[in-house]
């Protein structure tokens, strides 16, 4: 767990990724689920209900309550207030992370306006301090110069956040193909599920062989096996060694995740 999986880095990142790309579900969803805002979870379902009617994104929703709160039942006007929020903060952090054209003075580096950026969105000067530190560290392993090359460094840790922000494997499994179009999370679970090789119903294997063998990354993998179990094609037990280990001991293959290895019925995801 990295300085960006805690909730104000969590938060600081989602605005970043905002000043990247406005439309971005991901960023959205922190944002409403960690500031202090009166947004529980039961409004977030609702924001996600509505896009999965209307066949639009997370994003997309909540842009509708500009105009029409009530887009989001019963806590449309919640999500207005907190959209107008976030944006008048966006306006303040985004152009001091623009990159210039060919014609403009060369901006400051990147990791001094980073540091303008910590000062506007964290609040605590203790941790502002610990994501600097920690930004430097990865500004300069990557040798960033701009908001879009650090991001490409952070990328990685995006399944984690999922995970860290609250939403449930399903909502996993459902919302982070729309934000992150290069998982494919029918073919993770084909390669976790592969760990069970030709054996039957019954059988179990350890985290620590699915982790060697599935080649998944660990909390994308987290997220997905505990989708499968909710679904009831696995069953897991004990608790996981450590944060960075699958969260469990032993995944036990029930007869209906037999039935999808075997080509019988198809994978849920």
């Amino acid at each position: 767990m990295t300085p960006l999986d805690e909730p104000d880095g969590r938060i600081l990142l989602a605005f970043l990724r905002l000043c990247d790309r406005a439309s971005d579900s991901l960023a959205w969803w922190t944002l409403l689920r960690l500031r202090p805002n009166r947004i529980g979870s039961g409004a977030l379902q609702a924001v996600y209900e509505v896009a999965r009617s209307r066949g639009q994104t997370f994003a997309q929703v909540v842009a509708l309550t500009d105009t029409d709160p009530s887009a989001v039942p019963r806590a449309g006007s919640l999500v207005q207030g907190e959209r107008k929020a976030i944006i008048a903060t966006l306006e303040r952090i985004c152009p001091l992370l623009a990159t210039p054209g060919a014609a403009v003075q060369a901006p400051r580096p990147l990791l001094a306006r980073l540091s303008d950026v910590i000062q506007l969105v964290v609040p605590e000067e203790a941790r502002r301090e610990y994501l600097r530190t920690f930004l430097e560290q990865m500004v300069d392993e990557a040798d960033a110069s701009n908001l879009s090359e650090l991001l490409q460094v952070v990328s990685s840790t995006e399944a984690a956040g999922f995970a860290y922000v609250g939403m449930s494997p399903y909502g996993f499994v459902t919302l982070a193909p729309k934000v992150m179009p290069n998982l494919n999370l029918k073919h993770d679970a084909e390669r976790l599920l592969k760990c069970f090789g030709g054996v039957g119903a019954g059988s179990q294997v350890s985290a620590e062989e699915m982790e060697r063998t599935s080649e998944v990354p660990i909390p994308r993998a987290n997220m997905i096996v505990q989708y499968l179990a909710e679904r009831q094609l696995v069953a897991i037990s004990g608790p996981g060694r450590s944060s960075e280990s699958l969260g469990f001991f032993w995944c036990r293959l029930l007869p209906a995740g037999e039935r999808v290895i075997k080509g019988f019925e198809a994978l849920p995801i």
